[in-house]
């Protein structure tokens, strides 16, 4: 190191960043070559072996970095993989796991600082990500078990007799291998200016609807039970309660589903009218309707 060099590092070195120093040596005339060589020898003096502070912010930076990054995407592939409910996964799953990486930031950034003076910035991130990839993929695994398998895409169609109508809308299915088997389809039409939606779902006996262990396999033999619903809604997805027809309210569905479930045709007759939220005035939609509902998924 040149001793003009020398002597400009150490008289401003503790009041300028490594940035600035770097800068007034090249505006000075040096090639960048040496000013880099220089700057390298002089911090390692100072530092007695110990990685400069500007190396110390970025191993700060990477490391936090790298468990935001697996926190955002165990969130994602929660929701938009596995459509699990917003409140639930933000509530829940993303407490606990912002918890867990801000424990594991903590301590993996003590072990990446203690390597990072002979190893270099690459090397100490190992132990970051490793953080990240361990715990961030327990939390999954564990949040995916509990809520099952993601839902496959379908497609829903349905046609009334009266009134007439005819309407198809995408569908997501959950559940399948003869287990149970639910498919809703959010919108696969309009009605007098409200929104049909429609589901089926399958149950693995003839007991009825029962609660299911998510992600468990319930037994495939004898026979299936099963129940259709339409619903007419206020004038788009996600509205107020409308309308909703069902076999609980009388009347009568003989179904024809395939062994798995995933598809099948439902023949319904008479579903009776039981009105949604009393206090929103829709308008009173037919006192029964018939008509087939069919479904698959893919």
């Amino acid at each position: 190191m040149r001793r003009e060099i020398q002597r400009y590092l150490d008289e401003h070195g503790a009041t300028y960043t490594t940035e600035a120093l770097r800068r007034g040596l090249l505006d000075a005339g040096y090639g960048p070559v040496e000013v880099d060589r220089a700057l390298a020898e002089w911090q390692e003096e100072r530092s007695g072996g110990m990685p400069s502070a500007e190396a110390r912010r970025r191993f700060r930076r990477w490391a936090l970095l790298l468990h935001v990054g697996g926190l955002v995407f165990v969130l994602v592939v929660l929701l938009v993989v596995y459509r699990a409910p917003f409140e639930a996964v933000v509530s829940i799953a993303g407490v606990a796991l912002a918890i867990a990486l801000l424990i594991g930031w903590a301590i993996s950034s003590a072990i990446g600082r203690m390597l990072l003076p002979s190893t270099g910035l690459l090397v100490a991130l190992i132990a970051p990500a490793v953080s990240v990839i361990l715990l961030g993929g327990t939390c999954l695994a564990l949040a995916t078990a509990a809520i099952g398998p993601p839902p496959r895409v379908g497609a829903v169609e349905v046609h009334l007799d009266e009134p007439a109508f005819d309407g198809v809308g995408a569908a997501l299915c959950h559940g399948a291998n003869g287990g149970y088997v639910s498919v809703f389809a959010e919108d696969v039409g309009m009605l007098d200016g409200r929104t049909v939606s429609a589901s089926v779902n399958l149950y693995p006996s003839s007991a009825g609807p029962a609660p299911v262990e998510p992600g468990a396999e319930p037994p495939v033999d004898g026979p299936r039970s099963f129940d259709v619903g339409i619903t007419l809604l206020g004038g788009g997805p996600g509205e107020a309660p409308g309308d909703f027809y069902g076999a609980a309210g009388g009347g009568e569905i003989e179904i024809d589903a395939s062994g798995d479930g995933l598809s099948g045709t439902a023949r319904f007759d008479r579903l009776a009218r039981m009105p949604g939220d009393p206090t929103v005035d829709l308008g009173a939609g037919p006192e029964s309707i018939s008509g087939t509902l069919s479904w698959r998924c893919e």
